[in-house]
């Protein structure tokens, strides 16, 4: 209420100054126009006070009157601006340019939310044929892996990795769609950091068999406890073990692949750090934006550059934070950082 009333009169200060110096003008040439008629009075002091005494009870009266019409809409517009609550309705008893502009806005109002709407049906039938599509060809990668049981060590190997490709790519579409609902498929535990760790290397086992890339926990502490989500968790891990061994193989035979475990603190730091190209320094501000592949992705290997960005995502849903360091020839290592468990 107040805010609303120091604005109205802020509008009112134009008005309020006109008054008073047209008041006094008029005055003063009153008085001087008696004086060169001959009267001997040339400015009456008491008069003046009453003159003034009597526009300033015009005034407030008009400012009042005013006030009562004006402040209540000035209310609607400050409410309108904190709480966003877009479907107000026109106050009553609204003078002539509120009426008007009340009337504009429940039309746009309506119209917004009528193409809002239109928008999320679009919105919603897209993500449930991204959903159906993908729940597909996940049908059609596991069938292939069966179909390449067939086929000698070479051609299977070969079949299995193109397959895996497949296979990442409609995990990485479907945790894309899947970002807009994110609360809801949100569930955070305390479980052990190294035993997840252990769970995603195993499961991406042939990877490293395949590309030579041995992976290696190294511990500070045993049985170190973080509170985070699990499932979004090993997301992330596959993300930057499938980036690290992409980019990796292109310039090694052999190499390592170090997940460092190190208790601070009040948190607990993940490191994982790859023995490939690493990252030019003037890249490095840019691998987490949406389809920016940078100068390894167009040198060595094919990228989207979406797999980065996701990853941003979920760690700032998750409320982990997180940074990067690399050397050009000498690898890069990423660290997420995550709320210890306390020990009672």
């Amino acid at each position: 209420m107040r805010k609303s009333i120091l604005f109205y009169l802020r509008t009112k200060l134009p008005l309020i100054g006109l008054v008073y110096v047209t008041g006094t003008t008029l005055y003063v040439l009153f008085a001087i126009g008696f004086y060169y008629s001959g009267y001997k009075t040339v400015f009456d002091w008491s008069l003046f006070a009453y003159g003034c005494l009597l526009i300033t009870s015009i005034l407030l009266g008009f400012l009042l009157w005013q006030g009562f019409r004006y402040v209540p809409h000035y209310q609607k517009l400050d409410q309108l601006l904190i709480d966003k609550q877009l479907g107000m309705e026109t106050p009553k008893n609204s003078p002539m340019e509120f009426q008007r502009f009340w009337d504009v806005y429940q039309h746009m109002y309506k119209t917004v939310k009528a193409e809002h709407v239109e928008l999320e049906q679009i919105h919603q039938r897209h993500l449930q044929f991204i959903h159906i599509w993908i729940h597909q060809m996940k049908t059609s990668v596991a069938t292939l892996s069966l179909l390449s049981q067939q086929y000698d060590n070479e051609q299977k190997t070969t079949l299995l990795e193109e397959v895996e490709k497949i296979d990442d790519g409609l995990d990485l579409a479907l945790t894309m769609a899947r970002l807009d609902h994110f609360v809801s498929d949100y569930q955070v535990k305390r479980l052990y950091i190294a035993d997840i760790i252990r769970e995603v290397i195993n499961e991406k086992r042939r990877l490293f068999i395949r590309s030579h890339i041995f992976p290696k926990i190294e511990e500070q502490t045993q049985n170190l406890e973080v509170i985070t989500d699990p499932k979004w968790l090993k997301f992330i891990l596959e993300q930057l073990i499938q980036n690290a061994v992409k980019y990796t193989i292109q310039i090694k035979e052999e190499a390592y692949l170090r997940f460092s475990i190190t208790e601070e603190e009040n948190t607990i730091l993940l490191s994982i750090t790859d023995e490939g190209p690493g990252i030019p320094k003037q890249d490095l501000p840019r691998i987490f934006d949406a389809f920016f592949t940078g100068e390894n992705g167009r040198r060595f290997a094919e990228a989207t550059g979406m797999g980065l960005y996701v990853v941003r995502v979920i760690l700032e849903n998750l409320h982990h934070s997180y940074e990067v360091e690399s050397k050009v020839g000498s690898g890069t290592t990423f660290h997420i950082r995550f709320q210890k468990v306390t020990k009672m």
